[in-house]
C-alpha cells in the first residue's frame, strides 16, 4: 500500500506543480494586451478579438482532447501538445497585425487545454471517488497559483523586456514543467 500512495503523491505533486505552470501560456495576453494595443493601435474591440480567439480555441481544446487522449496515452498527449502551446506562444510573439496574432493564439488556446480534461482523467484514475474532492480542490488552489505565477512572471517580463518577450521566454517554464511532469 505504502508504494501506491508514493505514486498516487507523486502523481497529484507532479499534476499540481506543472499546472501551476500552464496558465503562463495561456493568459500572457491578458498582461501584454495594454502594450499590443499601444504598438498597434488597436480599439478594444480587436483586443478582445484575440481574447476570443483564445477562449474559442481553448473551448474546441477542451472537446477535442479528452477523447483523443484516451486513445494515445494522457501522459504523452498532454506533452505533446504542451510543448505545441510554448511554439504557438513564440509565433504569436512575431505577430505584427491583428490577423497574424490572433490565429497562433487562436491555435494556442487549443493546444493549450489539453493540460485539462486528461490531466482531470489522469488524477481521476488514481483516487476513488470519496477522495476527488479534495484531489480537484488542490488542483483549483494550483489554478490560482498558476494566475499569480503569470501575473507576476509575466508581468515583470513584459514591463522590463516588451510584450513580445512576454510571449517568448516565460512559456519556457511551462514546457519545463510539463516534461518533469
Amino acid at each position: 500500500m505504502d508504494n501506491l500512495n508514493f505514486w498516487k503523491s507523486r502523481i497529484l505533486i507532479s499534476y499540481l506543480v506543472f499546472y501551476s505552470f500552464v496558465y503562463i501560456g495561456r493568459f500572457s495576453h491578458w498582461v501584454a494586451g495594454p502594450e499590443i494595443q499601444q504598438e498597434f493601435y488597436f480599439t478594444h474591440i480587436e483586443l478582445g478579438i484575440l481574447n476570443a480567439c483564445l477562449l474559442w480555441g481553448f473551448a474546441a481544446g477542451d472537446i477535442f482532447h479528452g477523447r483523443l487522449a484516451e486513445t494515445y496515452g494522457m501522459r504523452v498527449w498532454i506533452l505533446i501538445w504542451v510543448l505545441i502551446s510554448v511554439c504557438l506562444n513564440w509565433i504569436t510573439s512575431f505577430g505584427n497585425s491583428l490577423m497574424s496574432i490572433a490565429i497562433p493564439w487562436g491555435l494556442n488556446g487549443f493546444a493549450n487545454a489539453a493540460a485539462w480534461a486528461p490531466g482531470v482523467s489522469i488524477l481521476s484514475q488514481w483516487w476513488p471517488k470519496t477522495q476527488r474532492g479534495r484531489v480537484f480542490g488542490l488542483v483549483g488552489v494550483s489554478s490560482g497559483v498558476s494566475m499569480l505565477l503569470m501575473w507576476g512572471i509575466t508581468g515583470w517580463t513584459a514591463g522590463e523586456f516588451g510584450w513580445r518577450a512576454a510571449f517568448r521566454y516565460p512559456p519556457i517554464l511551462m514546457g519545463i514543467a510539463v516534461i518533469c511532469f
